[in-house]
């Protein structure tokens, strides 16, 4: 299992679009997904509540003290990549959650970097935007 944290100090950076954008576009290459949502805001975890039942992804709510945890129940669930998503924020947290993971990005970097992306990951924007992602 791999696991991609996405971290960034400013709120409104696209963290929370870009994390369940890649989960989407994992389920879509029939890889398993899980999103770790500890932005207290709980937007990620709640944007897959509100899918219909059959296109809900594995996604939990949790805080970085429970990361460590969360992480190996994915691993044991079977999930190929986890996405944590973080709060915005630059602190002890971040740093935990940085340490973590395979994968590191800031989501600025990556949201202005679309196409990269989604060449990475081996589907279109537009695929992401079929399957309902947003």
């Amino acid at each position: 299992m791999k696991t991609l944290a996405i971290i960034a100090q400013k709120g409104g950076s696209g963290k929370t679009t870009l994390a369940v954008h890649m989960a989407v576009c994992t389920a879509l290459h029939q890889r398993k997904a899980a999103v770790i949502d500890l932005d207290p805001q709980g937007n990620a975890y709640n944007w897959n509540e509100s899918r219909e039942n059959g296109r809900k992804l594995d996604a939990v709510r949790g805080n970085a003290t429970e990361l460590a945890a969360l992480l190996h129940q994915a691993e044991t669930a079977g999930i190929d990549l986890a996405i944590v998503d973080t709060a915005p924020h630059s602190n002890s947290d971040a740093a935990m959650t940085a340490q973590l993971a395979d994968l590191n990005r800031s989501a600025r970097h990556w949201y202005t970097h679309t196409d990269a992306q989604a060449q990475v990951l081996g589907c279109s924007r537009k695929q992401v935007y079929e399957s309902h992602a947003l």
